[in-house]
């Protein structure tokens, strides 16, 4: 007998993904004013993250989520952010995004503030995982449940705790 193979990844955008964004070539920005399509996810475990500059609670999050999100991404697993901008105009949120290695949907783009919706963001920090498979894992991730087990749940598919 062989070991389990790792979770089957698709190749195109989940329809769960690709519905929040607005589609597979949504575009995403980062801090270095570079771009991707939305598809460009396919295949990785993406947390969605709900916040805003003017949030307190937000800026004390951020840099522990920053430190969580390189800690995995050095240890070479499929994972990326991104921010979904609860900011009042587009300076603020490219300001914000300026203080984060991942990406952002583009803060033009009428599916950041129907994304909000969809995934029934109710109050700020919000931090929802998908996992490989595009499926939305869990929508309201605990703060103190990032960690190593928690990457190596989602990566089966399974919530961090």
């Amino acid at each position: 007998w062989s070991a389990p193979s790792a979770p089957a990844c698709l190749a195109v955008l989940s329809p769960f993904l690709s519905n929040l964004f607005g589609g597979p070539e949504a575009r995403m920005v980062n801090n270095q004013g570079k771009e991707i399509k939305a598809k460009a996810l396919a295949g990785q475990v993406v947390a969605l993250y709900a916040s805003a500059s003017w949030c307190g609670p937000c800026r004390q999050f951020t840099p522990q989520l920053v430190n969580f999100y390189v800690q995995m991404k050095q240890a070479g697993h499929p994972f990326e952010i991104v921010l979904l901008s609860a900011d009042r105009d587009k300076k603020s949120f490219e300001g914000y995004l300026g203080h984060m290695p991942w990406w952002g949907l583009d803060y033009d783009s009428g599916a950041r503030e129907e994304a909000l919706g969809k995934l029934k963001v109710e109050g700020i920090p919000h931090l929802a995982v998908c996992g490989r498979d595009g499926a939305l894992i869990e929508n309201k991730v605990n703060p103190n449940a990032l960690n190593a087990g928690a990457m190596s749940r989602w990566l089966q598919g399974l919530k961090s705790s």
